[in-house]
């Protein structure tokens, strides 16, 4: 099952050669100018950025320095921080598990630091898989969304294939044929827009990462319902939050009002990475994709893929001759 389909070289969950291929060959174009621009000129001082940031300039520029020192920061990474949020653990110990494959081809990211650095990553795992409180939608998913990533990672299949189930019982049972995903949606506080985002955003992560190591769960559907169908439903309140139908009164009325706060470009902007993965995946473009992508290019997303404008980005048409 694990066999890259990339001259079996790690780059990442994510992407492949052919994207590096890509980024590089239509590097003045648009989208790629400016990812390329964020990747050169960003400076993080957040320790996972910043080694998200060096091992995406070694993959993609072919820097060994940055991949060094990507290496080194990768290893100083502490234990899981008792205090933060479940989902934001979830978060990085993904994002963690992204860098750790774009980097442990390195020659300087020696084989007894990589055995520690694999035995660290799956206590994180193995914790975070120990939660002692019932999971939101969202906090299900990224959960099984690292389960993958750990099963790719480490060659464990059936911790791989453990997350893949539940991706497979969610678009089985859980998106409804309009999209929207009832244990998502049906939330208090007003969170329920955020709460399809953030489910959305795990279910195309999986899709993704599954691709690269030969399971096609892109195109796994049921009852006429697949990642495409719960992917599609939050794009319209991108640019009508107002009407986003769930919740109380109360509720909505606080969704209104945050519009005027940029309320729905904050949540595509933070955790829009995605987007960058599904455009391309229907059979003809979606609109409002594009529109969302033009607004938040390049998208930055630490937990959902990185710069994913530089890594997913498709080439821009411009003129009747592109």
């Amino acid at each position: 099952m694990f066999t890259p389909r990339d001259n079996d070289r790690h780059s990442g969950l994510y992407f492949t050669q052919a994207n590096i291929q890509r980024a590089g060959q239509y590097a003045k174009k648009s989208p790629f100018k400016a990812a390329w621009s964020k990747l050169h000129e960003t400076t993080p001082e957040q320790p996972l950025l910043a080694v998200q940031v060096e091992a995406l300039r070694f993959q993609f520029d072919g820097d060994s320095r940055t991949g060094e020192r990507a290496a080194q920061l990768l290893v100083q990474m502490g234990d899981l921080d008792e205090d933060a949020p479940y989902w934001e653990s979830l978060g990085e110990t993904l994002a963690l598990a992204q860098c750790y494959q774009m980097l442990r081809e390195h020659p300087s990211f020696e084989p007894g630091q990589q055995v520690h650095w694999r035995d660290v990553f799956w206590e994180r795992v193995s914790r975070l898989n120990q939660p002692t409180f019932e999971l939101s939608e969202p906090e299900a998913l990224w959960r099984a969304a690292l389960n993958m990533a750990a099963g790719i990672v480490l060659k464990r299949e059936p911790v791989f294939e453990a997350g893949a189930q539940v991706y497979r019982q969610t678009i089985d049972h859980s998106v409804r044929p309009e999209g929207y995903i009832p244990r998502a949606v049906q939330v208090a506080e007003g969170q329920g827009l955020a709460h399809q985002l953030l489910s959305v955003a795990a279910l195309v992560l999986m899709a993704e990462m599954a691709q690269h190591v030969g399971v096609d769960l892109w195109r796994y559907s049921n009852r006429g319902v697949s990642v495409l169908t719960a992917a599609t439903y939050p794009l319209y309140y991108y640019f009508y939050p107002e009407k986003w139908p769930w919740g109380t009164e109360v509720e909505i009325r606080e969704v209104r009002t945050a519009l005027q706060q940029d309320y729905a470009t904050g949540l595509f902007r933070q955790h829009g990475g995605f987007l960058e993965m599904l455009n391309g995946r229907y059979e003809k473009p979606l609109r409002a994709i594009r529109l969302i992508l033009r607004d938040i290019r390049p998208v930055v997303d630490v937990y959902g893929g990185g710069l994913t404008t530089l890594t997913h980005g498709i080439p821009e048409r411009q003129g009747l001759f592109g």
